[in-house]
């Protein structure tokens, strides 16, 4: 496992805090600390641990379908490696719905070498690819984020035939020569390199979490104190705060809104689906993924354990500020968004033509979390918006 180092740690110290720790924080007793210790000792470094189990297990997928090429195991290592994808994935969307601490800063870096969705292009990894035809080798830690990361990986496994996705001008030199062997051969190779990057990736943030590694996890439980970046327990629960606001941007306006023609998008539809908004266009896994990002903000409001377990989070900090009817309706509220979006037949593509009405009831379902998350959520608990989220009045 790689090893974070002090040079690091500075890195993220230099990184936290995007807010002010919010205006007027509340007069009260509630122990913040122990909420910081709880997120991140059971959600977060479980989150981080379990993503990095997931990516180990891709990269051991992905090496055997490319050593199963030919041979009558290469339909079976296929479905095996997409699989293990899924896995990934699902593992990926709970801890982009709790993003903050070391995957998020420095403009969301590790974050982005990992999963660079929105800005993805198949395009670009087809270049790629080509390119690592002819060389035999790539260095893919050099590479722009949309020519690596899960999203390049889910394209490689998943496309539907072996044809390059890039316009005439664009198309990758020599592609068109090679025979069906050999763009299996290509594109399995650079996949192989993609998944063992997003591996390192994932062994980088959970060492960066981890109390023997960078240790943010002790920043985190040490806000306040002298030797935390936090400045106090109060800002650091305004940067986990933030993390919540991944529902209203990605989730309700992104994954669910713009492909429903909800709001605005680029086929310019209104209430009608605009396929080229879904998040996973080749793996069929955006609902998966919604529903994923609204458990794992269901954890971070509740602070449940990765497991279901129950402990101290921002329901409980808004009961001892005497907010108990907000508390229980925000608790609702999360439980009906993810309800609404287990309902959405699979996969969302599908279901956009064939039950439009569903991904219009998770919309809503969700929006209904964002409205007071937003509002009495913050100004109960004295927590600043996020600059990711102002300016948006849906």
């Amino acid at each position: 496992m790689l090893r974070i180092g002090s040079a690091l740690i500075v890195f993220f110290a230099l990184g936290c805090g995007g807010d002010d720790g919010g205006t007027g924080q509340p007069d009260d007793n509630f122990d913040r600390r122990a909420m910081l210790a709880n997120l991140g000792d059971n959600l977060l470094i479980p989150v981080y641990d379990g993503f990095q189990a997931a990516a180990g297990g891709l990269e051991t997928a992905v090496s055997a379908y490319c050593a199963a090429l030919g041979t009558g195991e290469e339909a079976t290592r296929l479905s095996e490696a997409q699989t293990a994808w899924n896995l990934a994935m699902d593992a990926w969307q709970l801890a982009e719905s709790m993003l903050f601490g070391p995957a998020a800063m420095n403009e969301k870096t590790l974050r982005e070498q990992v999963y660079s969705w929105p800005a993805i292009s198949s395009c670009a990894v087809d270049q790629e690819v080509a390119t690592y035809h002819d060389a035999g080798s790539a260095d893919i830690a050099t590479k722009l984020n949309n020519r690596r990361g899960l999203d390049a990986v889910e394209y490689l496994l998943f496309a539907a035939d072996l044809e390059h996705t890039c316009p005439v001008q664009s198309a990758p030199a020599g592609w068109d020569a090679l025979s069906d062997d050999q763009r299996k051969a290509a594109r399995c190779g650079y996949a192989g390199l993609a998944a063992a990057d997003v591996r390192v990736r994932a062994d980088i943030v959970a060492e960066a979490w981890s109390p023997t590694g960078g240790n943010f996890i002790g920043d985190l439980k040490s806000a306040g104190e002298s030797d935390s970046s936090f400045a106090s327990a109060q800002e650091a629960v305004n940067v986990v705060s933030d993390a919540l606001f991944y529902l209203d941007t990605e989730v309700k306006t992104m994954k669910l809104g713009e492909p429903a023609g909800i709001t605005l998008n680029s086929c310019n539809t209104v209430m009608e689906p605009c396929l080229a908004e879904l998040e996973s266009q080749f793996g069929l896994h955006s609902r998966e993924n919604v529903v994923a990002n609204l458990r794992g903000a269901s954890m971070l409001f509740h602070g449940d354990s990765l497991a279901g377990d129950p402990g101290l989070g921002f329901d409980d900090f808004l009961i001892e500020l005497g907010a108990s009817d907000l508390a229980a309706t925000m608790s609702a509220d999360f439980a009906a968004a993810i309800s609404s979006a287990e309902a959405i037949p699979t996969p969302l593509r599908d279901a956009l033509s064939g039950d439009y009405a569903s991904v219009q009831a998770a919309h809503q379902a969700t929006r209904a979390i964002t409205v007071n998350l937003k509002s009495q959520f913050l100004t109960v608990l004295g927590l600043d918006l996020p600059d990711s989220a102002a300016g948006d009045n849906d």
